[in-house]
């Protein structure tokens, strides 16, 4: 899922101070309801993500997650393989060059 997220967010990078300043119209005044930690939240929320620089920077921990997940997937996989090679195949599989 972290591509379709990435994708989302470098869609919507050019519209995100337009998107916080409309948040800030139309949801700030109904976060009080919810509490004070609520409405202190939704207001740094909004604050720090009307910023293009900090979009950028969560698309670039995204993808630094993505590669080290990917990475470990990948030494897991070699490792398994190698554990695989000592154990001989048996029945219909050993004739199988693979």
């Amino acid at each position: 899922m972290d591509a379709p997220a990435i994708l989302m967010l470098e869609s919507s990078k050019p519209l995100v101070f337009i998107g916080g300043q409309m948040g800030r119209f139309f949801i700030s005044p109904f976060l009080p309801i919810l509490g004070d930690n609520a409405g202190r939240g939704g207001e740094k929320f909004f604050t720090v993500f009307e910023k293009r620089e900090n979009v950028e920077k969560l698309i670039k921990m995204l993808e630094d997650m993505s590669s080290e997940d990917s990475e470990a997937k990948r030494k897991e996989k070699k490792k398994k393989e190698e554990s695989e090679k000592g154990i001989p195949k048996r029945g219909w599989r050993r004739f199988f060059p693979f």
